[in-house]
């Protein structure tokens, strides 16, 4: 017998207001080997996870209804926890606290936000 060790999943924090969006996302980084935290659409319920939950990186919309998610960028930033953004915005409309985080464009393919999660996490 060998003994196997677990290695425990990479979490990702899914932040998505676009409900079919976020649990096909949830469900295509399930599918990548990742545990998913969220998915929720709101910046408090972002927050409340990270403070509870933590996670290893975080997958952002910068626009959620009715307010950004910049302070969860903020906020992943003070941690030291990478994250990315799959959005609308185009890039001279993303405020300045995503600069220099990896960007995919909306609808972002299952397997770019997987390699970038990656690179992320390396």
């Amino acid at each position: 017998m060998t003994d196997r060790v677990s290695v425990p999943k990479q979490r990702i924090l899914v932040v998505e207001d676009e409900v079919l969006l976020a649990l096909t996302m949830a469900q295509d980084l399930e599918d990548g080997g990742f545990d998913v935290v969220g998915p929720v659409g709101s910046v408090e319920m972002a927050l409340q996870l990270i403070a509870s939950n933590g996670c290893d990186a975080a997958v952002l919309d910068i626009n959620l209804t009715r307010e950004t998610v910049e302070p969860v960028a903020y906020a992943l930033k003070q941690l030291g926890v990478p994250f990315m953004t799959v959005t609308g915005y185009s890039r001279t409309q993303r405020p300045v606290v995503f600069a220099g985080s990896p960007t995919l464009s909306k609808p972002a393919d299952a397997r770019e936000v997987i390699a970038a999660l990656r690179s992320l996490l390396k």
